[in-house]
């Protein structure tokens, strides 16, 4: 276990920046699935398996130099999974008698309930700072799904998966915005084409080539790539992984599975449990068959 505390203080509560690219929940297939791009600067990915709640919860967490661990993206025992992008920063109007952040309120609220409605009747309760540069992209198991992220007077609101369309899409801008922006958005396009192109129910593999299409190579403007990408099939709770832009090499984890070894938390770097997986079963490192 590494020797940090997982657990954010009131700055990183109030954060103002994530990374994540591309996020993409398809609805339509045999099983329920939410994938993500990590972009980043070169940085450390650690797995985080937390049974310390109500819900067992496996993180994908990063440290950032606001905090020494941020959890970018996560899915409980329950199918619940989330993922963050960052925008640009928005002011927040605060809300009279909202309740003080001790920890980051997705977290904790991701070890507490099980489906997005229950997690959107929370999430508002909670007091998110005087601005935000981030929104949020959870999905269950049901199929339902949504984005929050900030509203058109200030305060938070959220738009929810077109449930007949089957996918819901967000990249790097505020998602309100979507009629207009997404044509500006090389990410946003780019995956829309390959639902656009889809003649078969979406597959874990599908979407490892819709992130695939999506992901970030460092160029010599900025040295951003992307680090690590998941998908998270929200029935089976397995987790779909390609570690540092690599989409030849696949490896599958299983939430449950990892929850049922631990007491309490335990966090270990990502590349570390990769090459245990490798170890104990080469063939779980699949190539993926787009």
């Amino acid at each position: 276990m590494r020797p940090f505390a997982c657990a954010l203080g009131l700055a990183a509560l109030l954060m103002t920046e994530a990374f994540a690219c591309t996020i993409v929940t398809a609805t339509t297939g045999e099983a329920v699935l939410l994938a993500a791009n990590e972009d980043q600067p070169p940085n450390k990915t650690f797995l985080v398996v937390d049974a310390t709640g109500p819900r067992g919860v496996v993180f994908l967490a990063t440290p950032t130099a606001w905090a020494p661990l941020v959890m970018q993206m996560g899915i409980n025992d329950q199918g619940l999974s989330y993922s963050i992008n960052a925008i640009p920063e928005e002011k927040l109007t605060r809300v009279p008698g909202a309740t003080p952040q001790q920890e980051w309120a997705l977290v904790k609220l991701m070890r507490e309930v099980g489906t997005v409605q229950e997690l959107l009747d929370n999430y508002f309760a909670y007091d998110w700072g005087p601005s935000i540069a981030y929104q949020v992209h959870v999905a269950d198991r049901s199929g339902d799904a949504a984005v929050i992220h900030p509203g058109a007077d200030g305060r938070l609101s959220f738009t929810r998966i077109d449930r007949q369309q089957g996918h819901l899409i967000s990249t790097n801008f505020n998602l309100r915005d979507r009629a207009l922006k997404q044509w500006l958005s090389p990410r946003q396009l780019s995956a829309q084409r390959k639902f656009d192109g889809l003649t078969a129910r979406p597959t874990p593999e599908f979407m490892a080539a819709v992130l695939e299409a999506t992901h970030q190579t460092p160029g010599w403007i900025s040295n951003t790539r992307t680090i690590f990408s998941a998908v998270f099939n929200l029935q089976t709770l397995d987790i779909h992984l390609y570690n540092d832009s690599d989409f030849g090499k696949r490896y599958v984890l299983n939430a449950r599975s990892a929850l049922a070894q631990v007491s309490g938390q335990q966090i270990r770097p990502l590349a570390e449990v990769l090459h245990e997986v490798d170890q104990a079963n080469p063939k779980a490192a699949l190539p993926p068959s787009h």
